[in-house]
C-alpha cells in the first residue's frame, strides 16, 4: 500500500505570465514574476526610487493584489484581485473573472498593467464551482480548493497592459474569506490566489474533448473542462476547440442524387437524406448545410456522453454527404401509404418501412436484404447504413395508435426498429416550415437544465430514435431489453405495488427523468439534473449493472454498435482508444496487465481512459521495466490496434459509499470490492492482472491513500488522492522510464499483487528498505528496480522471482 508522500513545489506555466500589484493606499508594490513558485521579489516604487524586499507581510496591513493569467494557445484570460488582511490562517477575499479574446497574445504582460474587476448585473448560472490553487510565497505551501460560487455578467478594465488594454466583458465571480483553512498553521503570511479550471457539478461530461495546454494545467490538476462557453454569446469570439471540425464538416456540397465516394468504408455509417415529396416546396436544406449543422450539434451531444467519441456519418471530404430525392405522391397518399396501419410485412406497421421501397427505386438502398426481413437490421449495421431521412412533409399519423396526425416530429416505433430509418419531418399539416433543424445551435452545458432538457428534444431523432435502432446488435436477432415482462421496483422504492411492468420492445428509465430515454423525459416531466444517458448503466448503455450486465455480446448494449466512430470527433486530440466497456480481443495470448478506468457514480468523469493519461502510465511501465534489465524483461499490456485496451467501468451506485469518509463505513470502494463487480458483469478474464484507477475519491480513517494491493488479481490506484495534494500532484507518466509517477506507482501496486515483496525477505511490511527501490514505502524521484535481489532475479526461499513470471517476460 502507497500512503501519501509529501508534496513537491516546481509546476511550470510555459509561456504563461502573471503579474501581482498589490496597493496599499496611495503606495504601488509590484511583484512581477515568471513563476509565482520559485522567484518572488517585492519591489517598491515611490518617488522613482526603488528598494526590494521579501513577500513577508507584516500582519495586519490591508493589501490589495491584481494577478493576471493568460494562456496565448486558448485565449483563455483570467484576472483575479485579492483584498487581504494577513491573519493567522486566512485566505484572501478574491474576484475573479474570466475572458477570452481572438488572435496572437503577447507572450508577456508588462509589468505595469493594473486593473480592477467589476461586476454587473445579478446571478447568471450556478451550475459550477471553480477550482483554485491558493500559494503562500513565505512558507512554500499551496493547496488546492474547489469553491463553489455565484457568476455575474461584469467587465476587467485593464490600464498600461499593452494588448489587453481597455474594457472586457467577462463573466465574474467573487469569492469570500475562508478563516482557519487548516488548524496546524499558524503563520501570518498572506496566500494568493490563481485560478485553474471550472469543475462542472452537472453530472456529465463538460462540453467535448479538449486538449489542455500545458501551460494552463498548473501540476497537472486533472480538470478538464471545454471554455469555449466562457462569458460570450457571440460564438465568433469562442475559443472553439471543434472549430476547424465544425466548418468542414458543416460546408455544403453540390446537391447530388448518387453517393459520393465515402471517405470511410471498413464499417456502418449513417447516411442522411433529404426527401423531397412532390406536394411539397423543396427548401434546399441539403446545399444550406442546415442539415450538415444540426447533424453536428447532435453528434457533439453524443459525444459528451462516450468521452468524445460520436457516431460515423458518410463524410465526402470531410464534409456530411447530404443525398437528395424526390418522389411522386400526393399528400393523401403520403398519409395513407406511409403511414397506413399495413406495412411490408404482419410485424412492420411504420410507414417508414414502406419507404426502403422508395429508397431502392432511386438507388439509395442497395441491399438485396427484404425490406422489414428479420435480417434487414444485421445486414443494414453490417454492410450498409442507418438512414436519416429529413423529409420535407408532415409527420403523419403513428400508425401503431391513429394519434398524432401531422406535425413536426421524428417518424420512427420503437416497435418496429427493425426499419433502418429514421424520419424527420420538417413541415406541419399545412406544409409550412416547421423552422431550421439547427434552430437550437450547438449545445452548451451552461445552458439551464430546462433548456438542455428542450435542446434534447429538438434533437431526439438523432439522439433518443439512433438510440432505439442501436440496440439491436448486429448478428443478436430481436433487441433485449431488461426485465422483459416482469414486475420491476423502481430503484429505492420499497413497496412493491408500486412496481412497473416493462412490455416487450421499450428499453425506457424507470426512475431517472433526466435520462433522455426514459418514461419521464419523453413524457415532458420538469427534471432537475442535466440530462445524461443511462445514468446508471444498467438499461442501454455501457452496462454494468443488474441483469443485464453478464449478458454481453448480446444485452442491447448500444455502446458495442459498430455505428460508433473509432475517431473522435475532435480530429487533432490526443486521444487513445473510445470508450469501451468490454474487453476488446486480445492481441497476444498469456498473462497480461489490464488497466480499468472505475468511475463512482456521480463522481466527475475526467476522461483518463480515452485522453491518453492511463495509456502514457502503462507505457512508462513497460519502459522502466525494459531499461532496468537492459531489454531482457518487459511489461505484457492488453492492447487493441497498438493501443492500450482500457476498459471502462462505471460503478453500480450500490459501490457508492455511504459517507465521505469511504472505508470508515460499508460500501468501501477498493480493487476487492471493485473486482467482484466486475465479475458480476462478466468482464473479468482469466489471464489478466488487472490494475484499476478508480475516480471517485476515498479515505480510510481520515488518512489519504495513493494506491493499494494485496496479493491477488487486482491492484487499486485512487486517483482523486494522484490530482490533489494528497499524492504531491503526479504525474501519469515521464520522460525519464525511472523517475516516480503514476506509473510507476501502478507498478508497485502491481509487484505486491504478484507477491512483491515477500515476508521472507528483508523487507519492512512488504515494502523493500533499500535507497530508492520502487518497492520502497516512500518511494519518489529517480527509483531502481529491487537493487538488493529480494524480488525480481532473486529471491529468498520460498518467493518466486517476478522475472520468471510470464506477464514480465518478452513474447518470443
Amino acid at each position: 500500500m502507497r500512503p501519501a508522500v509529501p508534496e513537491t513545489l516546481g509546476s511550470n506555466w510555459g509561456s504563461s505570465s502573471l503579474v501581482n500589484l498589490y496597493v496599499m493606499g496611495k503606495l504601488w508594490v509590484v511583484i512581477i514574476s515568471r513563476h509565482p513558485l520559485r522567484v518572488l521579489t517585492l519591489c517598491v516604487l515611490l518617488l522613482g526610487l526603488s528598494s526590494c524586499s521579501s513577500t513577508e507581510s507584516s500582519g495586519g496591513i490591508p493589501l490589495r493584489s491584481f494577478g493576471v493569467y493568460l494562456n496565448p494557445e486558448t485565449g483563455l484570460v483570467a484576472a483575479v484581485t485579492n483584498d487581504v488582511l494577513a491573519k493567522d490562517n486566512e485566505y484572501p477575499e478574491s474576484t475573479i473573472g474570466f475572458f477570452s479574446i481572438i488572435g496572437e497574445i503577447a507572450q508577456e504582460i508588462p509589468a505595469t498593467c493594473r486593473g480592477e474587476i467589476v461586476a454587473e448585473s445579478t446571478n447568471i448560472d450556478r451550475s459550477f464551482t471553480i477550482q483554485l490553487r491558493l500559494d503562500n510565497p513565505a512558507t512554500k505551501e499551496h493547496v488546492t480548493r474547489s469553491q463553489f460560487a455565484d457568476w455575474q455578467q461584469g467587465l476587467i478594465r485593464f490600464v498600461d497592459c499593452g494588448l489587453l488594454e481597455g474594457e472586457h466583458p467577462a463573466t465574474v465571480s467573487t469569492l469570500p474569506k475562508v478563516s482557519t483553512p487548516f488548524s496546524d498553521r499558524q503563520d501570518r503570511s498572506v496566500w494568493s490566489i490563481q485560478p485553474l479550471f471550472p469543475v462542472f457539478d452537472l453530472g456529465m461530461n463538460p462540453a467535448l474533448p479538449v486538449r489542455l495546454p500545458a501551460q494552463l494545467m498548473l501540476a497537472k490538476s486533472g480538470a478538464q473542462s471545454d471554455l469555449s462557453w466562457m462569458n460570450s454569446t457571440n460564438t465568433a469570439s469562442i475559443p472553439d476547440h471543434l472549430v476547424n471540425e465544425f466548418a468542414v464538416f458543416t460546408e455544403p456540397l453540390p446537391r447530388s442524387s448518387i453517393d459520393r465516394i465515402d471517405d470511410r468504408t471498413e464499417a456502418a455509417q449513417i447516411k442522411v437524406i433529404y426527401a423531397v415529396p412532390s406536394f411539397s416546396q423543396d427548401r434546399g436544406r441539403d446545399t444550406s448545410g442546415e442539415i450538415s449543422r444540426a447533424i453536428f450539434a447532435a453528434n457533439e451531444w453524443w459525444a459528451t456522453q462516450n468521452a468524445g467519441f460520436g457516431l460515423r456519418f458518410d463524410t465526402y471530404r470531410g464534409s456530411l454527404d447530404v443525398g437528395h430525392m424526390e418522389f411522386t405522391t400526393t399528400k393523401q397518399e403520403w398519409y395513407t401509404t406511409f403511414f397506413g396501419d399495413q406495412g411490408p410485412t404482419s410485424a412492420v406497421k411504420n410507414g417508414m418501412s414502406r419507404f426502403l421501397n422508395e429508397l431502392k427505386r432511386v438507388g439509395w438502398w442497395k441491399s438485396d436484404i427484404e425490406a422489414g426481413s428479420n435480417a434487414m437490421r444485421n445486414g443494414a449495421a453490417t454492410a450498409g447504413p442507418l438512414y436519416i431521412v429529413v423529409v420535407e412533409a408532415p409527420a403523419g399519423t403513428y400508425a401503431r395508435t391513429g394519434v398524432n396526425s401531422g406535425g413536426c416530429r421524428s417518424i420512427i416505433d420503437a416497435l418496429n426498429d427493425q426499419v433502418p430509418i429514421i424520419g424527420i419531418a420538417t413541415t406541419g399539416d399545412d406544409l409550412s416550415s416547421c423552422g431550421l433543424l439547427d434552430k437550437t445551435g450547438r449545445f452548451k452545458p451552461t445552458m439551464t437544465v430546462s433548456a438542455q432538457s428542450s435542446w434534447i428534444k429538438a434533437h431526439s431523432g438523432v439522439i433518443d430514435n439512433v438510440a432505439q435502432w442501436m440496440r439491436g446488435l448486429p448478428g443478436c436477432g430481436p433487441s433485449r431489453t431488461p426485465k422483459d415482462g416482469e414486475l420491476v421496483k423502481i430503484p429505492g422504492v420499497a413497496d412493491s405495488s408500486e412496481a412497473w411492468e416493462i412490455r416487450n420492445g421499450f428499453m425506457r428509465d424507470l426512475a431517472e427523468n433526466f435520462d433522455p430515454l426514459s418514461d419521464g423525459f419523453s413524457r415532458g416531466e420538469t427534471i432537475a439534473t442535466s440530462p445524461t444517458f443511462d445514468p446508471r448503466h444498467d438499461l442501454y448503455f455501457h452496462i454494468t449493472s443488474d441483469k443485464l450486465a453478464d449478458k454481453a455480446p448480446c444485452n442491447s448494449d448500444i455502446s458495442l454498435h459498430p455505428l460508433w466512430d473509432d475517431q473522435p470527433i475532435d480530429k487533432d486530440a490526443e486521444r487513445g482508444l473510445r470508450r469501451f466497456s468490454y474487453d476488446r480481443p486480445d492481441v497476444t495470448s498469456g498473462p497480461q496487465v489490464k488497466a480499468v478506468y472505475a468511475v463512482k457514480h456521480g463522481a466527475i468523469d475526467h476522461q483518463s481512459d480515452t485522453n491518453g493519461e492511463i495509456a502514457s502510465a502503462l507505457k512508462q511501465m513497460r519502459s522502466f521495466i525494459e531499461s532496468s534489465t537492459a531489454g531482457l524483461n518487459t511489461v505484457q499490456i492488453d492492447t487493441y490496434q497498438g493501443k492500450p485496451d482500457v476498459l471502462y467501468f462505471p460503478l453500480p451506485k450500490a459501490l457508492t459509499a455511504s459517507t465521505d469518509v469511504g472505508c470508515v463505513n460499508s460500501p468501501c470502494p477498493n480493487e476487492d470490492t471493485i473486482f467482484k463487480a466486475m465479475q458480476l458483469a462478466g468482464r473479468i478474464e482469466e489471464n489478466k492482472q488487472y490494475i484499476i484507477f478508480y475516480e471517485g475519491g476515498i479515505e480510510f480513517g481520515g488518512k489519504g491513500l495513493c494506491g493499494g494491493s494485496r496479493k491477488g488479481r487486482a491492484s487499486f490506484i485512487n486517483l482523486d488522492g494522484i490530482r490533489s495534494k494528497m499524492c504531491a500532484y503526479l504525474q501519469f507518466s515521464s520522460t525519464s522510464p525511472d523517475e516516480w509517477s503514476v506509473g510507476l506507482l501502478s507498478l508497485h501496486e502491481i509487484f505486491h499483487a504478484l507477491g512483491a515483496v515477500c515476508s521472507a525477505a528483508n523487507s519492512h511490511g512488504m515494502h523493500s528498505s533499500a535507497s530508492k527501490d520502487i518497492m520502497g514505502a516512500q518511494a519518489q524521484g529517480q527509483v531502481v528496480l529491487d537493487p538488493d535481489g529480494i524480488y525480481w532475479f532473486s529471491a529468498p526461499n520460498g518467493c518466486t522471482p517476478l522475472s520468471e513470471l510470464s506477464i514480465f517476460k518478452k513474447a518470443s
